[in-house]
């Protein structure tokens, strides 16, 4: 995946990327594993970077969608 930044601002980049890794997995675990980083630190950029995102896997939850048979 091609990405392209208007400027070479780290802090930009650095919101840009967990941004769109948050959008592409749906989840902070998926987005770590993305950026190659722990859950922790996609959620200490979240916090830095001021990022507000819906989180989907919280709407597979109520849809019924990954419930197991058991």
């Amino acid at each position: 995946m091609k990405i392209e930044l208007d400027s070479y601002n780290l802090l930009v980049a650095e919101r840009t990327l967990v941004e769109l890794a948050l959008h592409s997995a749906g989840n902070i675990v998926g987005a770590a594993k993305l950026l190659g980083t722990t859950r922790h630190g996609v959620k200490r950029r979240i916090i830095k970077h001021n990022i507000r995102w819906v989180r989907s896997s919280l709407q597979d939850r109520s849809s019924g969608a990954g419930d197991a048979v058991r």
